[in-house]
């Protein structure tokens, strides 16, 4: 089973985003970056593929390097359970005046790489419904 590093980026700009998708790029043990913004709108969730399984201290280490909440990180380095380890909401509810509204992420593009040795492919926001059913196909 491959492992996926999930990591939750509050309070950045889009250019300190990429900035941190250029760090990970360089790493040839990716295979997918997945990006959306928060469901607040503050922040972006970044979602990374590898080719193989990494050992826990392992996404801990790249969590921390790549920039990721340090509480959320700290609270998962202390957590036994990995069930309730790395959790990442995609949606959050916020109720106002009795009224109910649910906030989602927002695709907003996925990087891919076929091999480790391939070079990185961005898919655009639009597209990323249609590369999942290629990938089905």
């Amino acid at each position: 089973m491959k492992s996926i590093i999930k990591l939750d980026l509050d309070d950045i700009s889009y250019y300190k985003l990429m900035k941190i998708i250029d760090k990970i790029k360089q790493y040839s043990s990716f295979k997918e970056i997945d990006v959306k913004s928060s469901p607040r709108l503050d922040g972006y969730h970044v979602r990374i593929k590898t080719f193989w399984k990494l050992k826990d201290i392992v996404i801990f280490k790249y969590r921390l390097e790549f920039g990721d909440d340090t509480k959320r990180l700290c609270k998962d380095m202390l957590t036994d359970n990995p069930k309730i380890r790395d959790v990442l909401y995609n949606e959050k509810i916020k109720y106002v005046n009795n009224q109910e509204f649910v906030f989602k992420e927002v695709d907003m593009f996925k990087y891919v790489k076929k091999t480790p040795e391939s070079e990185w492919q961005k898919i655009p926001k639009g597209s990323i419904k249609n590369y999942k059913q290629e990938l089905l196909q």
